[in-house]
Parts: structure tokens; C-alpha cells; sequence
């Protein structure tokens, strides 16, 4: 097999995986956002000042980065600005999320929302590398 039709095949396979776990960032938010609704009144009693703050944030920072991936499907006048785009909104949330978990860690000792948090970092930083792979091979294969 050549090298072109190597980065084809990865470009390929990096695009759906990408979509992916865009989309699966969303859902663990969503799952996030349930959980805390359920669980208001613990974290309400655990945890001294907002809670919720950073779950928004981190919630709109996921609907940005799957957005901004599929702002060239709406119109055709982005570039590679979309790639950026995702990855400084999968930066944010990975940020956004460790910094939450200390918070929560400060509070909580044990609790499946806790757990959630880290998950949620990881999916972030899954969704940013998977991101990394299919823009670096997205401009080898289309501008090569």
C-alpha cells in the first residue's frame, strides 16, 4: 500500500471516529446534566457555592466543538479555521472539567457524579486528539 493511500485510509477513518466521539462528548454531557438534576439536592448540601457553572460551560463547550466540525457542511466558506475552532472548545472543556473535579474532589469522596467528571475529561481529550489526527490528515490528503 502507498503512503497516499495510507493517509486516505486514515483521513477516512479519522473523520468518522472524530464524529464519534463529538457526538458521544455531547451525550456524556447530556448524561452529566441528568445526573446532576437528580442528584441537586446532595450536591446542593455537599458543595459550598455553584456547582452548576461549570457544567454549563463544559455542556456548551462540547455543542461549540460538534458544531464548529460541521460548519463547512452549512456553508462552504470555512477552511481549516473550523479545526481550530473544535480544538481550542475540546481545550476549554478538558480544562474546564479537571477543574471541576478538583473542586468536586474537595467535597465529594465518593459519588458516580465525581466519576463522571474525570470520564468527561477523557472523552474531551479523546474527542481533541482524534480531532488532531483527522485535521493533520484531512490537510496532508487535500493539499497534497
Amino acid at each position: 500500500m502507498s503512503q497516499t493511500l495510507i493517509w486516505v485510509q486514515v483521513n477516512l477513518w479519522a473523520n468518522r471516529i472524530c464524529g464519534f466521539f463529538a457526538i458521544f462528548n455531547i451525550l456524556w454531557m447530556i448524561e452529566m446534566a441528568i445526573n446532576a438534576f437528580v442528584q441537586r439536592k446532595e450536591l446542593n448540601e455537599w458543595i459550598e457555592g455553584t456547582w452548576k457553572a461549570d457544567l454549563e460551560i463544559c455542556l456548551g463547550l462540547s455543542i461549540v466543538g460538534l458544531i464548529s466540525l460541521y460548519l463547512p457542511a452549512l456553508s462552504g466558506s470555512f477552511g481549516r479555521e473550523v479545526y481550530v475552532m473544535a480544538g481550542v472548545a475540546y481545550v476549554f472543556q478538558a480544562l474546564f472539567m479537571w477543574g471541576y473535579r478538583k473542586k468536586l474532589a474537595k467535597y465529594i469522596k465518593e459519588s458516580w457524579y465525581l466519576n463522571s467528571t474525570f470520564i468527561s475529561f477523557i472523552v474531551s481529550l479523546i474527542a481533541l486528539i482524534t480531532l488532531v489526527v483527522f485535521s493533520v490528515s484531512s490537510i496532508v490528503v487535500f493539499d497534497y
